[in-house]
């Protein structure tokens, strides 16, 4: 699963959330993320990176070898001041 890429302008939070209401278990966050919030009920998580300005994706697998198409995905990029 993939949120899709996001282009920063300075050093960001990046926050992704993944969902998929078909089934139950704990999903894996991609390469760089680190798990905020996890729902093993429904496969939702909710994961966090610090990134340098430029393009970034995030990316989670659902567990094990399930196989689905009900699943969204979306990041936001958060900047301190």
């Amino acid at each position: 699963m993939t949120t899709g890429a996001l282009t920063t302008t300075s050093f960001d939070v990046l926050v992704a959330a993944f969902h998929d209401s078909n089934g139950s278990g704990t999903m894996v966050p991609g390469p760089g993320f680190a798990v905020l919030a996890l729902d093993t009920s429904s496969y939702a998580m909710i994961a966090d990176q610090q990134v340098t300005p430029g393009s970034h994706e995030a990316t989670a697998n659902l567990p094990g070898t399930t196989m689905d198409a009900c699943w969204v995905a979306s990041m936001i990029a958060l900047r301190a001041r």
